[in-house]
């Protein structure tokens, strides 16, 4: 949590880590969507700390709300 103006702010980010063009590649790779995945996301998170970017306080991956993204639609 960071203070901002003398507001409490908490940074959530998202990460989609299953969709088509994750699944098409880690196909063609041959390993699983989410070893694709988390090997991406870890290179994006390291760019973001090379550029100064704070990390976020939450990060919550789409595979991980599978049954509620279901559910809503």
């Amino acid at each position: 949590m960071s203070n901002y103006f003398g507001y409490n702010v908490i940074l959530t980010m998202n990460i989609t880590d299953i969709d088509d063009k994750i699944m098409a590649k880690s196909a063609a790779e041959g390993i699983e969507f989410n070893t694709l995945a988390r090997r991406e996301e870890a290179s994006f998170l390291n760019d973001m700390e090379k550029l100064g970017v704070l990390p976020p306080d939450v990060m919550t991956r789409v595979s991980e709300y599978i049954p509620e993204i279901i559910n809503f639609v």
